[in-house]
This record gives C-alpha cells, structure tokens and sequence, in this order.
C-alpha cells in the first residue's frame, strides 16, 4: 500500500469519525480532494473541494444570519 492510499484510509475514517458540525470538516474535505487530485482522480477531486466550497458557504450564510439576530437582540 502506498503512501497516498493509507493518507486516504486515515482521512476517510477521520471524516467517518467526526461530527458533522466539526470545525474540521471543511479542510478534510480539501485535503480529501488534494489527495484525489495527486492520485489522478479528478472527478473525485472536483467532488470534494465542490464540498468544501458548500460548507464553507454554508458556514458564512450561518454566520451572516448569526450577527443579524445578535444585532437586533441589542
């Protein structure tokens, strides 16, 4: 087994490991897709930065909304 394979057998049990509002999340998910991109899979690759990109959106939309209700709480 080579080095990239066991990189990608710890990161997809980290990923299976970790809670789905874990801080870490979106930089597995990028390095998942770094990893995939190394190994010539560029479809897996475009996969999971894809997923990264839609956490760290969702992350900003949830923290847009966040400031909105502590704004008004004041």
């Amino acid at each position: 087994m080579g080095k990239l394979d066991l990189a990608e057998r710890y990161f997809t049990r980290l990923l299976n490991e970790l809670p789905p509002n874990d801080s870490l999340l979106g930089k597995l998910y990028k390095d998942l897709g770094e990893l995939a991109s190394l190994t010539g899979d560029y479809d897996k690759s475009v996969q999971w930065h894809q997923k990264s990109l839609a956490l760290k959106d969702s992350n900003i939309l949830a923290g847009l909304f966040h400031d909105d209700e502590r704004s008004n709480s004041i």
